[in-house]
């Protein structure tokens, strides 16, 4: 990991949490992803574990802290003024608002996708994040 991040990062761990505590990443995968970082010189206060919203995030099983000291762990919806971009950003035909965690709080962002059915692709495991290129 060290060639991948500067020590002057914030890094955005995405955990996909939509389905609950069964089907998302669980803490046991996301810590040693946090340690990894910690190895390459990322600050604690510098890593954010984020999902949309931090009821989806507690579902499964990870505990909410938006604090500025320490590993932040909360929702898009917990931003003041509002967690979403207003302005949609365009990927050929396809478009979306980029959380604010994204577009205004992380210089990095690490994906932690989990296996699921999708309607137009039958499955998917990360196939959204070409939208989190920064």
């Amino acid at each position: 990991m060290v060639s991948h991040f500067k020590l002057n990062d914030v890094v955005g761990l995405k955990v996909n949490c939509l389905s609950g505590k069964t089907i998302s990443p669980h803490i046991a995968v996301v810590e040693p992803i946090i340690q990894g970082l910690k190895l390459a010189g990322v600050k604690d206060k510098s890593i954010i574990v984020f999902e949309r919203f931090n009821r989806e995030s507690e579902t499964a099983g990870f505990r909410v802290r938006p604090t500025p000291e320490g590993i932040g762990c909360f929702g898009t919806d917990e931003l003041p003024g509002g967690g979403y971009e207003a302005e949609p950003q365009l990927a050929g035909s396809m478009g979306t608002c980029f959380s604010k965690i994204v577009s205004r709080l992380c210089t990095a962002i690490v994906n932690v996708p989990v296996l699921k059915d999708q309607d137009l692709a039958g499955i998917n495991v990360a196939t959204k994040i070409f939208l989190c290129y920064l």
